[in-house]
């Protein structure tokens, strides 16, 4: 992110300080990772309740809003996967239709909307 985020794009110096020129932008991150704590999608997404997995997102949910703040963003929330289909597994096909459907589900939730 900080390679497209720089200053001059997301923020500048101003002689108050730092100006995030992002007002008014969001940003929502889909994360492939090594191992996390086993699991896919967000807090309390853990595998068998695995805590260290809330524990990471906690983490990152806090890197993710002091960087937001930073350009004059807002988060919108973060998927993180670390169960990724081996590219040699048998069941590939079938694994990677699982991982796009939590994170459609996923999506749906976070993004949820009623119409009036």
């Amino acid at each position: 992110m900080e390679r497209v985020f720089q200053k001059q794009f997301a923020y500048r110096d101003t002689d108050k300080g730092l100006e995030g020129l992002l007002k008014n932008k969001a940003f929502f991150t889909i994360m492939n990772c090594g191992w996390i704590g086993q699991g896919r999608g967000g807090l309390g997404d853990g595998l068998n309740g695995n805590k260290i997995w809330d524990k990471y997102l906690t983490a990152f949910q806090t890197l993710d809003e002091d960087t937001a703040g930073f350009w004059g963003m807002k988060t919108l929330g973060r998927f993180c996967n670390d169960q990724t289909p081996a590219n040699a597994s048998k069941n590939y096909k079938k694994e990677i239709q699982s991982l796009r459907g939590d994170l459609v589900k996923f999506l749906d939730k976070t993004f949820s909307y009623k119409k009036n």
